[in-house]
């Protein structure tokens, strides 16, 4: 089984709250978006339902 770790290295679980850095103009202010992790798979993390795994699950920080 493997496991997905988030920045701080705890293990991400379905349900959880978690918050990512998004870039929101191209003069390079940064901001904060809270998700919601709806299913964890074989190490692939889907987030707020989406079809698509995240690339980069590290990149995420579990609220909490």
């Amino acid at each position: 089984m493997t496991f997905a770790l988030d920045v701080r290295g705890r293990i991400l679980q379905t349900g959880q709250q978690v918050v990512r850095g998004i870039t929101l103009n191209r003069a390079g202010s940064v901001g904060l978006e809270v998700l919601q992790v709806t299913l964890v798979q074989d190490g692939k993390v889907y987030l707020n339902e989406s079809r698509v795994p995240i690339k980069f699950p590290e990149r995420l920080a579990v609220l909490g």
